[in-house]
C-alpha cells in the first residue's frame, strides 16, 4: 500500500458507537507477528491519548534499541520512522486497530486495541518467563504442581486396597479425608 494511499481519519467531535468484532487468529497473527507493530499496540495500551507520528517512532525505536528516546541516534529514529510510516501504521489502519490523520501526523487508537491488549500481555508475560508455557502444569502453582502426581498415584493405591478389600471402607474414608486435609493445608503454608 502506498502512503499517499493511507486513509485519512476525520476524528468526528461525537463518539460514533460502531460494532467491532473481535480479531480472528489469523488477524491476530498478522497484527502480532511483527515486534514493531507490537510496539504500536503496546503503546496504545497504556496511552489513550492521541499522538504524532514521529513521537510514536521515537517511542518504538526506544523500546527497540533498549535506551531512552534523547540516546537514538537519527539513523535510528529515521528508519523506526520509515518502517511505520510505509508498513505498520497502515496495516494498523487497515484492521481497525489505529486511525492516522495524514494532514496533522496524528495517530490515535480505537477500542478495537482492547480486543488485542490480552494477547499482548500474554506475549509480554512469556517473554519475561519463558518457562510459562513449557511445563506440563504450568496453570498449577508450582507447590500444588509438585504434589499433584504423589496425590494422583496415593489416591489410586487407597482405590485398589478397597477394591480388593484389603481395609476397612471406614479407614479408606479416614485416609482420603486426611490426604485430601493435608493437601490443602501444604498448598495454603506455601
Amino acid at each position: 500500500m502506498s502512503t499517499s494511499n493511507l486513509p485519512i481519519a476525520s476524528y468526528p467531535d461525537q463518539h460514533q458507537s460502531q460494532e467491532i468484532d473481535a480479531p480472528s487468529r489469523d488477524e491476530l497473527f498478522q497484527l502480532l507477528s511483527n515486534q514493531r507493530r507490537r510496539e504500536v499496540l503496546r503503546y496504545f495500551s497504556t496511552h489513550s491519548e492521541d499522538v504524532e507520528l514521529r513521537a510514536l517512532a521515537d517511542w518504538v525505536a526506544a523500546q527497540e534499541y533498549d535506551t531512552t528516546i534523547d540516546q537514538l541516534t537519527a539513523k535510528q529514529r529515521q528508519r523506526v520512522y520509515i518502517s511505520l510510516y510505509q508498513t505498520h501504521i497502515p496495516t494498523l489502519v487497515d484492521h481497525d486497530c489505529i486511525e492516522y490523520n495524514r494532514s496533522t501526523g496524528l495517530v490515535r487508537r480505537t477500542d478495537r486495541i482492547d480486543d488485542i491488549d490480552r494477547h499482548l500481555k500474554l506475549e509480554s508475560l512469556t517473554r519475561s518467563d519463558p518457562s510459562i508455557l513449557s511445563s506440563p502444569f504450568a496453570w498449577l502453582p508450582s507447590l500444588a504442581s509438585q504434589y499433584t502426581v504423589p496425590l494422583i498415584i496415593s489416591g489410586c493405591f487407597v482405590l485398589l486396597l478397597g477394591w480388593f478389600s484389603v481395609v476397612s471402607p471406614l479407614f479408606l474414608l479416614t485416609i482420603s479425608w486426611v490426604g485430601l486435609f493435608s493437601y490443602l493445608v501444604l498448598y495454603h503454608m506455601h
